[in-house]
Order: structure tokens, then C-alpha cells, then sequence
């Protein structure tokens, strides 16, 4: 990983001591980087461009000879390793669009209402659910924009008046931080995904890059909150904490020693975690009924179009479908690659169509909530996997944007008998925008016994950056880093 350019491995030992080394991909006319292109080393391994089309290679780790270079649309290319003597280069690729008119195999015109019933009646060939072990590389990126964050004790016969004037101002200070600037934090693993009846997961590595002066979970942000006021709180007595007609906590005590035991486990985190990520983005994959892609290849729910232009992949020619919603119960417009030979989908692109939307709750004059998914786009790839005879997950990559408000009074009632109280209120309005990228690296079958006599971590150590490091990934093949990622931490 690093900034641009460069291909593999020399067979020299000098050349195989070298370290990681960057490609750029760019359409030849354009000169325009071309994401989304794959990399093959050898059969069922490789890699992808990442978005701003780059990929990278650590020379030690690579036993090929050549490699072959492909995207839709584009002239695929064969290149020898020795051809890269540098650390930086660029690769160009030659577009190959074909006119549906000029395509002279097909005895009629393609029928798009023919193609779509094809797709349909192929699935269960060529997407076969089966028992599959998968190393994957996983990469969770999120960026929250508060446009308001402010807690304020409005009034307290717990403290007196120049204490809640220091209590306003600490959480002024603290309120500050998080509306200066938006935060970003950036979360990888590379892990080995095992399924059969469920899933089981075997970790190899995880990375969480974030500024630590910044918290960004909803609930620790609450809890800072009310560590800022308890620190001006008789903290040998024990408070109850309501917000609204809701009782939070019976006994709130500012605790050191927990919370000292809470930081020092904070970067051990649950497997579940990431088994529950990975799945999350392969659901999308499945063809089952109801679901996302079912519901795509469902003329009940969606039209379609057959494009003038066939693409092609690999040496297979493609037709390219958009889809549109027919029912107000669809959301999604795009498009559809499907292989005109076995009339698999091999790629699926995606966003809201327009005027329509995610789910959307508005209770801000009830409840104090508000909460709006504006935007949720992706891509989906798959390849044929000759071993398993079948069209498997190769890349996803899945951006959400959501918009959430909430404003809550609260409430620290003293335990005694007197019940001295204290009144605040909590107001954060933000925005929220993720991205998910989950790369498949290698799939093979799964071992049936090996799995069944596996057992799951509960948790996983988690390696804490503030700054972005490019030797963390060094020893593995990974998605590449995004200029974002390069410059993290740079600036503190």
C-alpha cells in the first residue's frame, strides 16, 4: 500500500526484498483511473482496484510469472512481472465497447422480457448454495458530521450555581470538539469466513484508525455526558438517571476503576463484530426469496431496458440491463451485467431511485427523534469459480448515508431522602455517512469436520492507530488504502 504506481516482482533476490509496491490503472483515452478492475494472479486469486484505481503488490509474497488485467468494457491485458523493474508505473487499458446492431451471432435481436426470464430460470445453476470457506478482506470506513451537539444543566439543587456554571462550560468544551470538524475513522480486518448450516469465523488481523480525542458512538457520547456532570456530583452517593417518562439507570455511579478495566479491554473486541459485517454485505449475494437480488430480478417489482452497447469481461460478452422501479414498494435503479451465455449476473449496480427513499421516523415534536436514511448505493460482483462450479461473491462495495436527531431531557435524582435533583438536556443532530468494501481473496470447499471442530474466538485484539501506517498491510494482499487513509493522522 502506498500512493500510485508500480507492479510486481522481479525474480531477482534484490527485487524480492523490495518492499510493497503501487499500480495505477487508466482508461488509455481518458487518462482517467479505472476502478473496480481486476487483478488475477493465478486461477481463484487476486485482487481488485480500489475507487481511485489503484491496487499493490508486496513482491515477496507473489510467485507468478504475468498477470492478467481486466475490467468491464475494457481490452483485457497480459503483462510479464519483469516488465516492472520500478516501484511506480501505470497501466493503461484500451476501451472495447460493442454495438448490439454489429454483433452478428445472434439469430434475432435480443429480447430483454427473454433475457430477464433466462436470468431467472439459470439461478439455482449458477449461484449453487453450498458449504464454502472464504479468506476475505473487509473495510468499514465512517464519517459523522454533527451540525449540533450541546448538553446543558438548565437548572440543580444538587450543585450550586458556580458549579453548574463550570458543568455548562466543560460541556461546552467537550461539545466543541465533535462540531469543529467531521470525523472519520476507518476499520480493516482480513479474516477467513467458514459456512455450512452458519457461519464461523478464524481472524488473521484487524486495524482501527481514528482520532481518539473523538468519541463517536452514540451511547459513549451520552456516557461522557454524564461523566462531566458527575464529576460535580457528591460522587459517594449513587443517582437515578430518567429521561423523559423513562428510567435509564436505578444506581449511576462515576466508577474510576471500571472505567479504567473498560479502557484497557477497549481493544479487544467481539468476533461477532465482524462475523456479523461480513455477513451482512454477502446477504446482499443471495438469491433467496424476498431478497435483495430476488427482488431486483422480478419484473413485479421492476422494469427493464436492454442497453445499445454489450460490454465485455474476461473474453464474455455481456448485456447490459437498467432496471427501474415498477412499484412504489421498489427502491433501486441501476444496472445489470449478465454473461449472454449462461445468463449469469456478474455484476449489479445500484442506488434510490429517484423520489424514492429509505425508512424514515419522525417523532422529533413526540419523542425528541428524527432519523432518515438518505443514501444507500453499491456495486456487486461475482466470478465463476471453476472448482466450485458456480458464480460466487468477488467484491461488494456499499455506501449509506443516514441523518439522525435527538434531543432528550434528563434527569440525576440524589438516592436519599431528600431527592435532590439535577435537570439537563441532550441535543446531537449529525449526520452519518459509511462505507463498506468487502473483497473475497480466495473461496474453497469447506471441510466439513474442520469446521464443525472449530471454535469461534469470543473476542479479537484489534491494533489502535492514530495515524495511518503503510507497513500495517505489508505482509498481506489487501484492497488498497484511498489518498484519505494515506494523509490520516498527518495533520496531528
Amino acid at each position: 500500500m502506498r500512493t500510485i504506481h508500480a507492479l510486481l516482482f522481479l525474480c531477482s533476490s534484490s527485487f524480492l526484498s523490495a518492499q510493497r509496491v503501487d499500480i495505477l490503472i487508466q482508461d488509455q483515452s481518458s487518462k482517467e483511473p479505472i476502478p473496480y478492475a481486476t487483478v488475477q494472479f493465478k486461477k481463484g486469486k487476486g485482487v481488485i482496484t480500489n475507487e481511485e484505481g489503484y491496487f499493490s503488490f508486496n513482491p515477496s509474497i507473489v510467485t507468478v510469472d504475468s498477470i492478467k488485467i481486466s475490467c468491464m468494457g475494457y481490452v483485457q491485458r497480459t503483462l510479464p512481472v519483469k516488465a516492472f523493474s520500478t516501484t511506480k508505473a501505470t497501466v493503461y487499458l484500451q476501451r472495447n465497447t460493442i454495438a448490439l446492431n454489429d454483433v452478428s451471432v445472434y439469430a434475432s435481436a435480443p429480447n430483454i422480457d427473454a433475457i430477464m426470464a433466462r436470468v431467472r430460470r439459470n439461478i439455482f445453476i449458477n449461484y449453487k448454495e453450498q458449504p464454502i470457506r472464504q479468506k476475505i478482506f473487509h473495510r468499514v470506513s465512517s464519517d459523522v458530521d454533527f451540525e449540533e451537539l450541546l448538553g446543558t444543566i438548565e437548572r440543580s439543587t444538587l450543585i450550586d450555581k458556580q458549579q453548574l456554571a463550570e458543568a455548562n462550560a466543560a460541556l461546552e468544551v467537550f461539545s466543541k470538539q465533535f462540531t469543529s470538524e467531521s470525523i472519520r475513522h476507518y476499520t480493516e480486518f482480513l479474516a477467513e469466513r467458514s459456512w455450512s448450516d452458519s457461519s464461523k469465523v478464524k481472524m488473521t488481523k484487524a486495524t482501527y484508525l481514528f482520532d481518539a480525542s473523538k468519541i463517536i458512538d452514540a451511547d459513549e457520547l451520552q456516557k461522557k455526558g454524564q461523566e462531566i456532570i458527575l464529576k460535580h456530583l457528591d460522587s459517594s452517593k449513587t443517582y437515578k438517571v430518567k429521561t423523559g417518562l423513562f428510567k435509564i439507570e436505578d444506581s449511576l455511579k462515576l466508577d474510576i476503576e471500571d472505567l479504567q478495566e473498560k479502557e484497557e479491554d477497549k481493544d479487544n473486541w467481539d468476533v461477532s463484530y465482524f462475523r456479523g459485517t461480513m455477513n451482512g454485505v454477502l446477504k446482499n449475494f443471495q438469491f433467496k426469496s424476498d431478497s435483495f437480488l430476488d427482488k431486483l430480478i422480478n419484473p413485479k417489482y421492476y422494469e427493464y431496458k436492454l442497453e445499445d452497447e454489450l460490454a465485455s469481461f474476461n473474453g464474455k460478452t455481456l448485456f447490459v440491463v437498467r432496471f427501474q422501479p415498477r412499484k412504489r414498494r421498489a427502491k433501486y435503479s441501476g444496472k445489470l451485467y449478465i454473461n449472454d451465455e449462461d445468463y449469469a449476473i456478474v455484476r449489479a449496480d445500484y442506488t434510490y431511485a429517484e423520489g424514492r427513499q429509505g425508512k424514515k421516523v419522525n417523532l422529533k415534536f413526540l419523542l425528541g427523534i428524527r432519523y432518515h436514511e438518505t443514501l444507500h448505493r453499491g456495486t456487486l460482483f461475482f466470478q465463476r469459480d471453476e472448482k466450485l462450479k458456480a458464480y460466487i461473491p468477488y467484491y461488494a462495495k456499499r455506501e449509506t448515508g443516514k441523518y439522525v436527531y435527538v434531543k432528550r431531557p434528563f434527569k440525576f435524582i440524589e438516592n436519599t431522602a431528600e431527592k435532590n435533583k439535577l435537570k439537563c438536556e441532550f441535543l446531537m443532530e449529525l449526520s452519518i455517512s459509511e462505507k463498506d468494501e468487502m473483497m473475497v481473496l480466495e473461496s474453497n470447499v469447506l471441510d466439513i469436520p474442520a469446521f464443525r471442530a472449530f471454535e469461534e474466538q469470543d473476542k479479537f485484539k484489534v491494533e489502535s492507530l492514530q495515524r495511518y501506517d503503510p507497513k500495517i498491510w505489508q505482509e498481506y494482499q489487501v484492497l488498497s488504502p484511498v489518498d484519505d487513509m494515506k494523509t490520516f493522522g498527518l495533520d496531528n
